[in-house]
């Protein structure tokens, strides 16, 4: 069960949902949340409660990028764009296609690792990613709340 409008990418709601064992997913969105650290402490929070992660686009998105980022580099098990029907949404699945093409060896597919509740659509091996660690500073050491949002503004 996903929490979508019922989390609304909030930190205090996810953590609520695990206690009340109301969901086993949580639908992130970084326009929902208002910022990237807000959106990765509900990230964080739902690992903790053994959650499954999505990170989604909103509608009225743009052809910015930067989602195929994060969900890459919060070892996202979903990513949620929508079809190949329209620029903005494929501008998403060719940057993950670069990603994959970067990390080389260092990817693992979800297929290629044991599934849990959802997670490791495309994860890299010990997190460490040139592409994503360079253009969105997302590594092993990062701080509990991420302070990258203005470093993806205009990230295109």
């Amino acid at each position: 069960m996903i929490g979508d409008d019922y989390l609304v990418t909030n930190a205090d709601l996810v953590e609520q949902a695990a206690a009340a064992r109301a969901v086993n997913a949580v639908l992130l969105k970084v326009n929902q949340a208002g910022t990237v650290s807000e959106t990765f402490a509900a990230c964080q929070v739902a690992r903790r409660a053994g959650f499954g992660t999505i990170v989604s686009a909103r509608s009225g998105e743009t052809e910015d990028f930067a989602i195929a980022h994060l969900a890459v580099g919060w070892d996202a098990g979903q990513l949620k764009v929508g079809s190949f029907a329209r620029s903005e949404r494929m501008a998403k699945w060719n940057e993950v296609l670069r990603i994959e093409e970067a990390l080389g060896a260092k990817m693992v597919r979800a297929a290629g690792r044991e599934r849990r509740a959802g997670r490791g659509v495309l994860a890299h091996q010990h997190r460490t990613c040139p592409t994503c660690c360079s253009r969105c500073r997302i590594n092993s050491n990062a701080p509990a709340r991420l302070d990258i949002d203005k470093a993806l503004i205009g990230n295109n």
